[in-house]
């Protein structure tokens, strides 16, 4: 079972699966600081997909700007989000299906639309 803060991060954030990989990644190592090379060589996306996700957790206040201003560091902006990042962890090592699934439920009616545009249908008779 997933907490209602994790389910209300998840729910209200442009989180994606490699946004969780990013988190659990920096979250394991909080002294490290992470080039967007990097994580992007570590999470297998391409390094327009990393910047986005960099981009999207300073947003967040899950990463900040490293003292070099070219590499980040994990810090969340508050105890309280450091709180939820750390269910967030957890509940993506143990409930790795159930985190997924929430996460790729939340999807845009765009991209349902398109995925709507692949499916099968009988041609009237």
């Amino acid at each position: 079972m997933l907490s209602p803060d994790v389910r209300r991060l998840i729910v209200a954030s442009p989180l994606t699966v490699p946004h969780v990989e990013a988190i659990v990644l920096m979250r394991a190592s909080t002294q490290a600081c992470f080039d967007v090379r990097t994580l992007a060589a570590r999470l297998y996306v391409p390094l327009k997909t990393a910047r986005r996700i960099c981009a999207d957790l300073q947003g967040l206040g899950v990463v900040a700007d490293d003292a070099d201003g070219k590499t980040l560091r994990y810090g969340p902006r508050t105890t309280e989000l450091a709180a939820t990042l750390d269910r967030l962890a957890e509940a993506y090592s143990t409930n790795l299906v159930q985190v997924t699934r929430l996460i790729h439920s939340i999807g845009t009616p765009g991209a349902q639309a398109f995925a709507d545009a692949f499916t099968l249908r009988k041609e009237p008779k």
